[in-house]
């Protein structure tokens, strides 16, 4: 798991090792080990920090910047994709916002020279190699990629390198994940209210710094799920209103859009605490 073998592919790997597929109780032992292993992360970030979080709410609504940000650390911390950092910076002073580049690191030699090809190419290479592992995840890999070999790749490039190869392998991956939950770029559709209905109480938590409770139309699951959301901000995305906010039930920053949320209360201290919640069968048809 540490190496982000994808516990399904696992369970691939088990079939066709065992002539049949792992029963119940080794795939909850198999999950239960996955997220064991998913608690804890050690890696080399980039990130952009602000003074307040309406100034980076204001700054991901750009989309010339949002292009380079990646994970939500806090309000007030995005992780970015050094490989954007010049062009970021750019139009950061643009906007009259000034920040230093950090400091460059080079790697050191090692059994990755043995290589013997490009660090463009290791870093392309790398990336590949992370998004072929991630899609194990949705489907049987035709063949299991060897660790060591990413492992190579990864001694090959810099901390920067390594960092930016693994951010776009993030940002496809989600695009799959995104295209699978129904997160795609599509016109508003019908539902009993509107955005206009619960964007008040979002603003409301946003302003008190409250959680809110959402009841939430995931198209590309057809299910309504009730939920308990930290919200970082609003944010408009091809004149679609989008909230983006940490997740209690997946545990995760998710993006969520505003004319799917049927309904969002602001909850104030304890109240609400074991909400985070609850998943069920909609009767609602998919648009």
């Amino acid at each position: 798991m540490a190496r982000g073998i994808e516990v399904a592919q696992i369970v691939h790997y088990l079939e066709e090792a065992l002539g049949q597929p792992p029963g119940r109780r080794q795939r909850q032992r198999l999950r239960r080990w996955a997220r064991a292993g998913q608690r804890v992360r050690v890696r080399h970030l980039t990130v952009l920090e602000t003074r307040d979080s309406e100034l980076m709410g204001r700054l991901r609504s750009r989309k010339l910047i949002r292009r380079h940000l990646g994970d939500v650390l806090s309000p007030t911390r995005v992780a970015l994709n050094p490989a954007g950092l010049p062009a970021l910076l750019q139009t950061l002073r643009t906007l009259g916002l000034y920040a230093a580049p950090p400091p460059s690191l080079e790697p050191t030699e090692d059994r990755a020279s043995q290589l013997s090809i490009s660090k463009a190419d290791a870093s392309l290479l790398y990336m590949a190699g992370l998004v072929y592992r991630g899609l194990g995840a949705y489907v049987p890999l035709p063949a299991p990629l060897s660790a060591e070999l990413v492992d190579a790749l990864a001694e090959q490039l810099t901390p920067a390198q390594r960092e930016a190869a693994e951010h776009s392998a993030r940002e496809v991956l989600e695009q799959v994940r995104a295209a699978l939950r129904g997160y795609l770029a599509l016109p508003a559709w019908e539902v009993p209210g509107a955005a206009e209905d619960v964007l008040p109480a979002i603003e409301e938590a946003l302003a008190a710094g409250h959680d809110l409770i959402l009841t939430y139309w995931g198209a590309g699951r057809e299910q309504v799920t009730v939920r308990r959301v930290t919200p970082y901000w609003l944010e408009q995305r091809k004149g679609v209103p989008y909230l983006v906010a940490y997740c209690h039930l997946r545990e995760e920053e998710r993006v969520f859009r505003v004319d799917r949320i049927l309904d969002a209360r602001p909850i104030h201290g304890e109240e609400g605490s074991n909400s985070v919640v609850k998943e069920q069968n909609s009767p609602t048809s998919n648009p």
